[in-house]
């Protein structure tokens, strides 16, 4: 297997284009660059360049589009970890707000017991429900989110 070129001064070109090309500050390649110049560089002639352009052509597309792919899979890798994550944190959020509504309402509970009045007993009813929209409201902007999320990634795939 061939070694991967890198850097310009590795190429099989004139002195005067590497040295051109250090003056200018070009020394490492990029990834297109890196995939490209050598396939370029090894169709130079035009015999060659002639009988093999339909592979070339290919080979070059293909490997723009492998290399493509695996950057686009990483990213997605990385966003559903991203959305993992954050998904689990509001999980975690719910459940303790949740915890903390019981805790609220067994000592509403409690109150209403010692105090039977309908005053208590309207108190447990609004503050129940005060907890649960809180609850409720945290869960649509977790949704909200993970859906800005995955949406954002699809219009970045595109």
């Amino acid at each position: 297997m061939k070694k991967e070129i890198t850097k310009f001064e590795e190429l099989d070109i004139s002195e005067n284009v590497k040295k051109a090309l250090k003056e200018i500050r070009y020394n490492k390649m990029t990834d297109i660059q890196k995939q490209a110049i050598p396939c370029i560089l090894e169709e130079r002639d035009d015999e060659k360049r002639n009988k093999n352009f339909d592979s070339f052509c290919n080979r070059l597309k293909k490997q723009a589009l492998d290399g493509l792919s695996k950057k686009i899979e990483s990213t997605v890798r990385k966003q559903e970890k991203m959305i993992r994550q954050e998904i689990e944190t509001r999980l975690n959020e719910v459940d303790k707000n949740m915890k903390n509504a019981i805790k609220a309402y067994a000592d509403i509970v409690d109150v209403k017991e010692k105090d039977e009045s309908k005053m208590a007993e309207k108190k447990i009813k609004y503050i129940y429900q005060y907890e649960l929209s809180e609850i409720l409201l945290d869960q649509l902007e977790e949704q909200n989110s993970v859906i800005s999320k995955k949406e954002e990634t699809v219009r970045n795939r595109q």
